[in-house]
């Protein structure tokens, strides 16, 4: 269960201490491993070739297609990541990347149930929020339990089909990913800037 957001902080944390290795270099034909010295824990490689762009690793495999040279796809000022747009341009990937996750339909369902709730007087929310908790958000925390729910019609008027929110998030793996290919290309470029530079 993906229970917190993987974050840009979360990733530099578990990269602090990666090097880079590259093993090929001849134009969009790439192939670079990111890892710590010491162990294998977090590592990455990044290959490309014409048209593609392949992360494998501890987080998973997956397999993007956009540009001829997918550096200049993924190539980014700051580290930050497009998962629903990049997602679009994955040909294959070994995992899930989007899993069921219970904070964030608890939070959607909340949410929708407070609006709703508005226009009642105190006695009677208090009332709906306990019914709410009981026949709603009581069976969020599994996704088999929540699979099971249907159209549902509390006591104070409300109605919902929870199944017809989103109740998946990204996967934290597919996340690293992302931001892996973002932070990779940085380190090769600033790599190629140093090397330039020193041949200038």
């Amino acid at each position: 269960m993906n229970e917190i957001k993987l974050s840009q902080d979360d990733f530099l944390r578990r990269v602090a201490a990666h090097k880079m290795t590259i093993l090929q270099d001849c134009g969009v034909y790439r192939h670079i491993i990111f890892s710590r010295p010491d162990d294998g824990v977090y590592h990455f490689g990044l290959t490309t070739f014409p048209g593609h762009l392949v992360i494998t690793g501890d987080c998973g495999c997956y397999v993007f297609r956009r540009l001829h040279d997918m550096f200049e796809f993924f190539r980014c000022n700051r580290l930050s990541i497009n998962p629903w747009y990049w997602a679009e341009k994955m040909e294959a990937h070994s995992d899930d990347i989007r899993i069921y996750s219970a904070p964030k339909i608890k939070e959607t369902l909340t949410n929708n149930f407070e609006v709703w709730l508005e226009d009642c007087d105190e006695e009677e929310k208090e009332n709906a929020r306990e019914e709410f908790r009981e026949k709603i958000l009581s069976h969020c925390d599994d996704e088999a339990d929540f699979n099971l729910l249907g159209y549902i019609e509390l006591e104070c008027g409300y109605l919902i089909d929870p199944r017809e929110l989103d109740a998946y998030d990204f996967d934290n793996g597919f996340l690293f990913c992302l931001y892996a290919i973002v932070w990779g290309i940085q380190q090769y470029d600033q790599r190629e800037a140093t090397r330039k530079g020193v041949e200038k």
